[in-house]
C-alpha cells in the first residue's frame, strides 16, 4: 500500500512541476504556445492536479496514527 502512495506522490509531483515549467499561459514558462502537445497535456491536467495532491497529502497524513496526550 505504501508503495502505491509513494508513487502517487511522485507523479503528483511530476504534475506540478511540468505544469509550472510549461507555464500557466503561453508567454509564461517555456513558452509553449496553444497548439503544442505540452501545453495540452498541462491544461489537460489543470483540473487534476490539485485533487491528487490533496488526496495524496490526506492518505499520508492518515498513515500517521494520534497519540495521547
Amino acid at each position: 500500500m505504501k508503495q502505491s502512495v509513494q508513487t502517487l506522490r511522485g507523479l503528483a509531483c511530476i504534475f506540478l512541476v511540468a505544469y509550472h515549467a510549461i507555464g500557466s499561459a503561453p508567454d509564461k514558462g517555456l513558452m509553449m504556445g496553444d497548439g503544442t502537445v505540452l501545453r495540452h497535456l498541462a491544461d489537460t491536467f489543470l483540473y487534476l492536479r490539485l485533487p491528487v495532491f490533496a488526496f495524496v497529502a490526506g492518505l499520508v497524513y492518515s498513515f500517521r496514527s494520534v497519540q495521547p496526550g
